[in-house]
């Protein structure tokens, strides 16, 4: 499941179910708003956005190692992005940020590329990483800096974060502080501007980090197998076996607000 907001405010969640239904469900009144019967079996949504015009789109992944983009309004797919290929070529994580001249997606896979896309004309804008580097990402997310530079932020088996500036496809930064696997990514902004990621790690450790210098913003232990799911600049959400945490933030500290079994 994701979420995503459209331009009136309306927040919605999209769905993705066995029987190769594809659903966008209104969270205010928990009703199904869209839905789509024929996507393939073996897709998994991964991805949701909302164009300025209120188009609502959502992004698949297949074992084939592409991305399909499919608009929930007209149920036309648009797009499929073709281009990861290696030794297994699945598409690992996606992420989306808006850009004055469209959206540009992100696409890891386990052929350990990162493709930057043109969700327009689904053509390639950057490869960030290519198949050889030796590098495996575990988990993808996108930001802008406050003069809106959008980017990109992997993460890694061996324990580093690596910011990307998606309008040049270059890096920006390699934040180290993990000891371990880094497992998820979500991010966030303050209200001054400030653009943060919050990642969890297999060292049992979540990290915020400031977007913009590079540096450790905040830290805190969680325990082991925490994945962080969702942030807004007042908190995070963090889950752990059954359990979802809820943790308030005012930087560099870090307090437990709440924990719900699911």
């Amino acid at each position: 499941m994701v979420t995503v907001a459209l331009p009136d405010g309306t927040l919605l969640a999209v769905t993705m179910s066995n029987d190769g239904s594809l659903t966008a469900w209104d969270l205010a009144g928990g009703t199904g708003r869209t839905s789509l019967d024929w996507i393939p079996r073996s897709a998994t949504v991964v991805a949701a956005l909302a164009l300025p015009d209120g188009t609502l789109l959502a992004i698949t992944t297949t074992y084939d190692g592409s991305a399909i983009v499919w608009d929930l309004a007209s149920g036309i797919e648009r797009p499929t992005l073709r281009g990861h290929t290696g030794h297994t070529g699945l598409v690992t994580a996606v992420a989306t940020i808006d850009l004055p001249d469209g959206a540009p997606l992100a696409t890891t896979s386990d052929d350990w590329s990162v493709i930057v896309w043109d969700l327009t004309s689904g053509a390639r804008r950057h490869t960030l990483a290519r198949n050889g580097d030796g590098t495996i990402f575990t988990a993808l997310g996108a930001a802008a800096l406050p003069h809106g530079t959008p980017l990109a932020i992997t993460t890694t088996y061996g324990g580093s974060v690596i910011v990307w500036d998606l309008a040049s496809g270059t890096r920006r930064h390699v934040l180290t502080g993990h000891q371990a696997s880094v497992t998820a990514v979500a991010t966030a902004t303050l209200p001054d501007g400030t653009p943060l990621a919050i990642t969890t790690s297999n060292d049992g450790s979540a990290i915020m980090w400031n977007l913009t210098s590079g540096r450790v913003a905040g830290r805190m232990q969680l325990p082991y197998g925490s994945k962080v799911v969702a942030t807004a600049w007042k908190g995070l959400l963090i889950r752990y076996d059954s359990d979802v945490a809820f943790f308030a933030w005012n930087a560099p500290v870090f307090s437990t607000i709440g924990t719900r079994s699911l």
